[in-house]
């Protein structure tokens, strides 16, 4: 708090004094917003600072690999991909608190490290093998961008030991991608051409038409589902499993719209015949940021969240199969959640139970001075919330989601950016993202971990 303090005092100094810039706080293992639950609850929010850099960190990802937090991240100025994961009580790491994380670089080559993805699959079988999947962008800086596929593999047997595979390329020109492993370990890549403003899957267990030539490899099934004529600028997409089939949520950036394609392998509209694509919803510019959740346990709890630009609001779209209430698919019920003003990428990362539930973090404008502040916020459903949806119960009306304020950003001219989440195993969430912070012309961007813990209180004993 020493540290803290002294910022707000040089902060005072500097605007009394008529210096042009002002400063930001520096952040602290504190939290600074009221996203911490009552009192008498027994969770609070901690924050752990992972790695800081006088060059910006952005693209983020994150896996839990069971309760153990995995960052992906993009070094801007290096154009390198690095990534982190925490050691738990090991003080062997070179970054993080006490040394407890391992901070690498993985690729250096070209520009390579945006558009990260990530997904984990917790193995099985003779080898008793896990795994972590990653995908990204990759420039070599010869004309043609790849996106690329690794995974990083831990063998139990015949004596334990990890590493990372070498990089495949799994199509060109693209940027945004989404990855996802089945219960058999299959791995599933949804991707967007923007050269072509085309969407596209591969995957090493569908065979299909070579058309992402010269990637993926000879035995991988690439398609081309969805084309979208015309010009767009960028776009979002994600993918999600039902019982083993993907389906993918993404925003067409030629007509502004939520869009959904699902495998069906014959009879469809798109993709060869393979594929159903569908509108989600189509009034005004919504979609950005598309993000889907199903759940493990193979019900049909769907939750699609997502940006309205034209009402600068979160969204979300619940699957009911029929009766719902989205513009041009009834299959869908669609909402405001929260209004969190403009915003080019609102930085929309969801997690959720094996049940469904989802745990959504965002950005929000934080409506103080400057205007470009942010809060990072995480929804959640919860009957008696602040936001979202209300219910009537006469003869008061009850909101049904939960918007809470997880780091307000910190003071004057600082930010925060591109944030991830993920949920440990007892559904209490880590959100990694880039706290920036500026000291008249000196930005440090922090890579930063908020985490949910529980509190021990040990019972006081009068004697």
């Amino acid at each position: 708090m020493k540290t803290r303090a002294l910022v707000y005092f040089f902060i005072a100094a500097v605007l009394l004094f008529g210096v042009v810039s002002p400063v930001a706080a520096v952040p602290t293992l504190e939290p600074s917003g009221p996203a911490s639950p009552s009192a008498a609850d027994t969770i609070r929010l901690f924050f752990d600072t992972i790695t800081t850099s006088s060059n910006r960190i952005g693209d983020i990802s994150m896996v839990m690999v069971r309760n153990t937090p995995w960052v992906a991240y993009y070094d801007s100025v290096d154009m390198d991909l690095k990534f982190a994961h925490w050691l738990g009580a090991s003080t062997d790491g070179n970054c993080g608190p006490n040394n407890s994380w391992q901070c690498d670089t993985l690729a250096t080559e070209g520009n390579v490290g945006k558009y990260t993805s990530l997904a984990f699959y917790p193995g099985g079988g003779a080898l008793l093998s896990w795994k972590i999947g990653l995908t990204y962008f990759d420039d070599p800086g010869a004309g043609t961008t790849y996106i690329r596929y690794t995974y990083y593999k831990c063998y139990l047997v015949p004596t334990y030991h990890c590493g990372w595979s070498t990089p495949i390329s799994v199509g060109t020109n693209g940027t945004r991608s989404s990855i996802k492993y089945d219960s058999n370990g299959v791995v599933h890549i949804a991707w967007y051409n923007q050269t072509l403003h085309s969407f596209f899957y591969s995957s090493d267990a569908f065979p299909g038409p070579a058309n992402c030539s010269p990637g993926p490899d000879v035995d991988w099934g690439c398609y081309n589902f969805d084309d979208m004529s015309g010009s767009g600028s960028d776009s979002s997409v994600s993918l999600g499993l039902y019982h083993g089939a993907p389906q993918i949520v993404y925003y067409d950036p030629v007509a502004h719209d939520l869009r959904i394609a699902q495998w069906h392998n014959s009879g469809g509209n798109c993709g060869s015949t393979k594929w159903m694509c569908k509108p989600i919803e189509t009034g005004g510019d919504v979609g950005m940021g598309a993000q889907i959740l199903i759940p493990e346990d193979g019900s049909r709890n769907w939750t699609i969240a997502y940006y309205d630009k034209t009402g600068e609001s979160l969204r979300v779209a619940k699957l009911v199969d029929g009766g719902g209430n989205c513009d041009v698919n009834a299959n869908f019920n669609c909402f405001d959640v929260d209004t969190i003003g403009s915003w080019t990428d609102p930085g929309i990362s969801m997690a959720g139970t094996s049940t469904g539930t989802p745990y959504i973090a965002y950005l929000a404008a934080s409506g103080v001075f400057p205007s470009n502040t942010t809060t990072l916020k995480v929804a959640t459903p919860r009957l008696l919330g602040n936001c979202g949806p209300t219910v009537s119960v006469p003869p008061i009306s009850l909101h049904t989601w939960q918007c809470s304020t997880v780091d307000t950003g910190g003071g004057l001219l600082s930010g925060i950016n591109d944030p991830a989440i993920g949920l440990d195993l007892t559904g209490k969430y880590r959100i990694a993202y880039d706290w920036w912070s500026r000291i008249l012309s000196n930005t440090t961007y922090h890579l930063t971990l908020a985490n949910q813990r529980e509190m021990l209180f040990l019972p006081f004993l009068n004697q």
